[in-house]
C-alpha cells in the first residue's frame, strides 16, 4: 500500500466552512449539515448535537469532514453514502454519545474510483451503547472503493466496526490499521461484526483488504484477513472516566504510514 493523502495536502475550491453550534430536539429526521451532490465541500470546526444526524454527505466528492465535535446524536454522526469517484476524508473529529459516530451507507453504489480516508477520529460511547463504525452494502454486491481507516480511536460502545455483508460479498480494498478499539467488556463485544449470519466473510481472504496492527479490547474473531500485527489487550488503556477531549489519536503500533507498507 501506499502511504494514505492526509485531506490538509489537498488543495480546492469551494470551501465550506460553518464554524457555528447547530442544535436540535434530537428527533428521527433533523440533520446538522446536509451536502448532495456537491462538489469539494468542507464542514470543518463545528459543534453539533441533539439532532438526528450531524453531517450527511449524499453524492458528489473530493467532500472532507474534519476537526467537528458531534455529540448525543439518535442517529449517525457522520454518514454518508453514494459517493463518487475522487476523495472523501472523515478526520480528527471528537464524537461522543452517537448511536452510529462513523456510517458509510450503500457502499456497493460507491465508485471504484472513490478513495476515502478515516483516521484521526476520537469517538466515545457510553457503556453497550452504540458502535463505532458501520460499514453496509446496501445490496448484494461487494465494495469497489479503496477505504483507509487508521489512527481512531474508539472507545466504548458494543463494536468497533460493524459491517452488512451479504454472504459472497465484502470490503476487498478496505483496510484498518493503527486503530484502538477498547470496547466496554472483553467478551460478547467485538472489533469488527458481519450483523448477517451464515457468511463467508470471516472465512474468505478475499472479503477485507486487511485488519492489522489494531490494539483491541474486547474479542478480535478469527478471520483470514486478520494479521499477525494486532495487539490484544488484556487492559483497558484509557480509563472510562477519562474525558475525550484529553485524548490523542491512536498510537501507532508498529507500522509507519508515512511511508510504503504491507500486511499480512
Amino acid at each position: 500500500y501506499y502511504p494514505p493523502l492526509p485531506y490538509d495536502r489537498q488543495v480546492s475550491d469551494n470551501v465550506y466552512l460553518i464554524n457555528k453550534y447547530t442544535v436540535g430536539e434530537q428527533d428521527q429526521t433533523a440533520i446538522g449539515v446536509l451536502s448532495v451532490s456537491s462538489q469539494s465541500t468542507k464542514v470543518i470546526g463545528n459543534e453539533i448535537f441533539y439532532l438526528n444526524s450531524g453531517v450527511q454527505v449524499h453524492g458528489g466528492s473530493n467532500s472532507v469532514v474534519s476537526g467537528n465535535y458531534i455529540h448525543d446524536t439518535y442517529g449517525s454522526a457522520i454518514y454518508s453514502q453514494d459517493l463518487g469517484s475522487g476523495t472523501y476524508t472523515v478526520s480528527d473529529n471528537l464524537l461522543t454519545n452517537c448511536d452510529t459516530p462513523i456510517r458509510s451507507n450503500y457502499l456497493a453504489n460507491a465508485s471504484s474510483g472513490l478513495v476515502e480516508y478515516v483516521y484521526g477520529n476520537r469517538i466515545y460511547n457510553d457503556p453497550d451503547y452504540g458502535i463505532g463504525m458501520f460499514f453496509s452494502l446496501g445490496s448484494s454486491a461487494s465494495c469497489q472503493a479503496t477505504i483507509y481507516v487508521y489512527h481512531n480511536t474508539i472507545v466504548g460502545g458494543i463494536h468497533g466496526l460493524l459491517v452488512n455483508a451479504p454472504n459472497g460479498t465484502g470490503f476487498p480494498k478496505v483496510l484498518s490499521v493503527n486503530n484502538l478499539v477498547q470496547l466496554t467488556r472483553q467478551s460478547g463485544q467485538f472489533a469488527y461484526y458481519n450483523e448477517v449470519s451464515g457468511t463467508d466473510f470471516y472465512s474468505n481472504r478475499s472479503r477485507f483488504a486487511g485488519w492489522d496492527y489494531n490494539a483491541v479490547f474486547g474479542v478480535s474473531q478469527p478471520a483470514a484477513w486478520a494479521f499477525g500485527g494486532n495487539v490484544p489487550l488484556s487492559a483497558k488503556l484509557i480509563p472510562d472516566a477519562s474525558k475525550p477531549s484529553n485524548w490523542s489519536a491512536a498510537t501507532p503500533l508498529g507500522i509507519d504510514l508515512s511511508k510504503s507498507f504491507s500486511v499480512g
